[in-house]
């Protein structure tokens, strides 16, 4: 695959993006997968290596999705800091169903003074 068109597709979403491969061999084979795994040299900023995991549109998938945090909690308007350790869950379902992100409604966290 072409890392430039590669590059093109990854600006335009960043996590979960299917993609149709078209494998030629023998005979041609089309094939819907997902990138598992891309490793970017980290001066250049170039693609040099991407995994692929293919998938079946009648199969349920277990895969990452990112966390989406939105509104201003009661906590940070009072002073306190919104730390959150977790930014994506485990999601299993099938690839029609695959939420972009998950959005979590913060703004009614408080906050807690430590002794």
């Amino acid at each position: 695959m072409n890392a430039a068109d590669l590059l093109k597709i990854m600006k335009k979403r960043k996590e979960n993006i299917f993609i149709k491969l078209l494998i030629e061999g023998e005979e041609q084979l089309e094939r819907l997968s997902l990138i598992k795994e891309m490793q970017i040299e980290p001066v250049s900023r170039r693609v040099y290596h991407a995994d692929f995991y293919e998938i079946r549109m009648d199969h349920k998938l277990t895969i990452d999705v990112p966390l989406r945090f939105t509104g201003t909690p009661v906590g940070v308007l009072n002073g306190g800091d919104l730390q959150h350790l977790k930014r994506d869950l485990k999601v299993s379902c099938l690839p029609t169903a695959l939420p972009d992100f998950i959005e979590v409604d913060v703004s009614g966290l408080g906050y807690r003074q430590l002794d």
